[in-house]
């Protein structure tokens, strides 16, 4: 009885330490992988280029990971039937007024991996982002300039 009783303080001690240990490295992971995000233009909706589908949408949202000086963003507007777009999207740091000017062709599907991603972006604090997009269908159409300020501190 001594013997299985010390064996259990031992399991139960290996197993508690176990625990403060997986916490104590869970916590510090989570805090490296805080993210401040932000969404801009996601109320900016234009005719489909397929004219009977789903709206599309010219929003982007917007992520940076804690203590990075750039950022990512990504858009994607889904669609029943398959159409691209040829997107013009400008970034301006309002803190120092320089701008970056990306360019991006994306698939629109109702798939996960449609749409665009811009990754290594400068930049922090107040954005202005602004897209401009050209869209490829059924019909070929100018998606209306959407624009908006998000916040990357």
């Amino acid at each position: 009885m001594i013997r299985r009783s010390m064996a259990r303080r031992m399991i139960t001690g290996l197993v508690g330490a176990c625990a403060v240990a997986a916490a104590t490295i869970g916590a510090g992971h989570a805090a490296a992988d805080e993210v401040v995000v932000g969404q801009v233009g996601m109320q900016c909706f234009s005719l489909n280029p397929n004219i009977i589908d789903l709206p599309s949408n010219a929003g982007v949202t917007v992520q940076r990971r804690q203590g990075e000086n750039t950022f990512t963003l990504w858009g994607d507007s889904k669609s029943f039937f398959l159409y691209t777009s040829d997107t013009r999207v400008v970034v301006t740091q309002l803190s120092n007024g320089a701008t970056h000017t990306y360019y991006a062709h994306s698939y629109h599907t109702l798939g996960d991996n449609s749409g665009y991603r811009i990754d290594d972006i400068p930049g922090r604090g107040k954005v202005k982002i602004t897209i401009n997009a050209v869209n490829h269908g059924l019909l070929t159409l100018r998606a209306p300039e959407c624009s908006g300020v998000t916040d990357l501190q």
